[in-house]
């Protein structure tokens, strides 16, 4: 610590030591400049926004449409071949008749997700993987 001291004393900063988390956080926001802020025109009054902020308000532009529960007519239905895994996690769908668990399939792509993934997909990614992969296919394609 004296060598920290000296240092500082010769080269004219300042250090300190954090005493907790949220004086951690206030000792590193004084060093760090903070997120541009939303300006607006004064001549034509319309809103500057970054592009950072808007990035992060994205997917509240456009939100994912709702998945469609997979109804058990078709997934008792034997002429009917359907996914055996999630399409996002991979593990293994419950089969039909045996126990009751939620299916459900994105309607623009039709892949089969359970549970875990449609609400971690609606809630925290805010994109189908399946539509995704499907848009990288194209992409690639071209």
């Amino acid at each position: 610590m004296y060598i920290c001291k000296h240092l500082c004393q010769e080269t004219g900063g300042f250090y300190t030591v954090a005493l907790d988390e949220s004086h951690f956080k206030e000792l590193v926001l004084e060093h760090v400049p903070p997120p541009p802020a939303i300006a607006e025109f004064a001549i034509c009054g319309l809103t500057l926004v970054s592009s950072p902020h808007l990035a992060s308000s994205y997917h509240h532009l456009f939100p994912i449409t709702t998945f469609n529960e997979v109804a058990s007519t078709i997934l008792n239905n034997p002429h009917r071949k359907l996914p055996k895994t999630c399409f996002g996690c991979q593990q293994t769908l419950p089969v039909p008749g045996k126990k009751p668990s939620l299916r459900v399939a994105c309607p623009k792509c039709n892949q089969h997700f359970c549970l875990d993934c449609d609400i971690y997909i609606h809630e925290n990614l805010h994109n189908c993987p399946g539509c995704e992969s499907q848009n990288s296919k194209a992409v690639t394609e071209e």
